[in-house]
């Protein structure tokens, strides 16, 4: 039988209320659908769990595992091939047995949200060889330890950094592909950003450094410095400050100096003033600081709590304030007041700012940040919204700041 969403059938038929021993081989896994398993599964219910590395699985996932569940979950890693395979098998009452194999890995997306592809199988014997087959990989993996662990959480944040930028250069050609996004299809003739702005951060220049494209990049510099121009007398009153090297106000325009080396967005960044800067022996991005980024197909105004691996002044500030309960309301609240138009984004994982029930989960949500992260509040803007027109973008960039600047201001130690 064909199953399009694995989670209907695990919970409407009562298998995972009803299941004595669980079996599962999955690519990677999420903790919010570990979670789920667990909670659904009775507490006699023992479950054997094989898995690789070679798509991101939370540490929070590994952790729990561990600490919470030892003796009742056992965790292999397999570690002498790629390892992709999707099975799920569940030992029932009455000794009947099911078996789900498909796509979907054991993450909400691969159980409700993605659009995978599952197969059942209950036929004993045809069970049985899923299970030999789940055996042959189980028996030859390694065993979860603290080490394991504590090497994987060093290399983790790099693996979700490249997996989210692919997933956004994935988003960027899905775009041009279905013609939600093209530049010869919108009319730029009154936006502040041309097409040839966006066109200067296409994926097919981003790595170069040839003549022709560091004049483009020159080019797309001198129209930021410009917008720098329009807001510096509101900047100065808000006290927000630009790198003190006057070289440096925009983004390097030498691939070298970007992620994986390739220049996909170019920003103004302000914060700190150099004094200030001086006391931390920081630079201006190292913490928290204001950013108006263009990228190939959007326009973003974020803030951020500081670049990876760098400066952790704010980061620690931040945190050890969010232990108080009022300054959890009051971050609460300013986060909700931004709008359904913007978002967070905390170790990878991104959420609208009005999606959290209350102060607790949104406490919870921000305490899986740690210094190898990004930590990031911003609002992207479409190539065509007429909020960024000529007319009006600078207009909109003071809007918003003046809505970032509370939570600057709040989160700054």
């Amino acid at each position: 039988m064909i199953i399009k969403k694995l989670l209907a059938p695990l919970v409407n038929n009562k298998i995972l209320k009803e299941a004595e021993h669980c079996y599962i081989a999955s690519g990677s896994i999420s903790e919010p659908a570990f979670d789920l398993l667990m909670s659904n599964l009775p507490r006699h219910c023992n479950v054997d769990i094989v898995t690789g590395f070679d798509l991101p699985t939370h540490p929070n996932v590994l952790w729990k595992i561990l600490k919470q569940y030892p003796g009742r979950v056992t965790f292999r890693i397999f570690t002498k091939n790629v390892f992709h395979s999707n099975l799920y098998i569940f030992d029932l009452p009455f000794r009947k047995r099911v078996a789900f194999v498909g796509s979907g890995s054991l993450t909400l997306g691969g159980l409700k949200d993605h659009e995978e592809l599952s197969y059942k199988i209950d036929v004993e014997r045809s069970v049985e060889d899923l299970k030999a087959w789940f055996r042959s990989y189980f028996d030859f993996g390694v065993d979860l330890s603290d080490k394991i662990i504590r090497e994987y959480e060093m290399l983790y944040p790099s693996i979700v950094a490249r997996d989210n930028a692919t997933k956004e250069d994935m988003k960027q050609l899905t775009d041009v592909i279905t013609g939600r996004f093209s530049l010869t299809g919108i009319n730029f003739s009154k936006q502040y950003f041309k097409a040839e702005d966006y066109a200067t951060l296409d994926n097919s220049k981003a790595a170069l450094s040839s003549q022709l494209v560091h004049h483009e990049r020159v080019m797309l510099q001198n129209k930021m410095l410009e917008l720098h121009e329009q807001l510096k007398p509101y900047l100065n009153k808000l006290k927000l400050h630009e790198n003190d090297d006057a070289e440096q106000i925009v983004s390097s325009l030498d691939p070298m100096f970007h992620y994986e080396h390739k220049v996909k967005a170019m920003w103004l960044a302000y914060g700190r003033s150099k004094k200030e800067l001086d006391v931390y022996k920081a630079k201006l991005w190292d913490l928290i600081n204001i950013q108006l980024l263009l990228k190939p197909q959007e326009f973003e105004i974020c803030l951020s709590l500081g670049k990876p691996n760098t400066g952790t002044e704010d980061r620690e500030y931040f945190r050890k304030e969010m232990n108080n309960e009022e300054y959890r309301k009051k971050f609460f609240d300013l986060l909700k007041s931004l709008g359904k138009d913007c978002w967070i984004e905390v170790a990878g994982e991104k959420k609208q700012s009005d999606s959290f029930e209350d102060e607790q989960a949104l406490w919870s949500y921000t305490n899986a940040d740690a210094i190898q992260y990004n930590f990031i509040i911003g609002r992207n803007y479409a190539a065509n919204d007429a909020e960024i027109s000529a007319d009006n973008i600078v207009t909109s960039i003071q809007k918003e700041i003046d809505k970032l600047i509370h939570l600057y201001r709040l989160m700054k130690a």
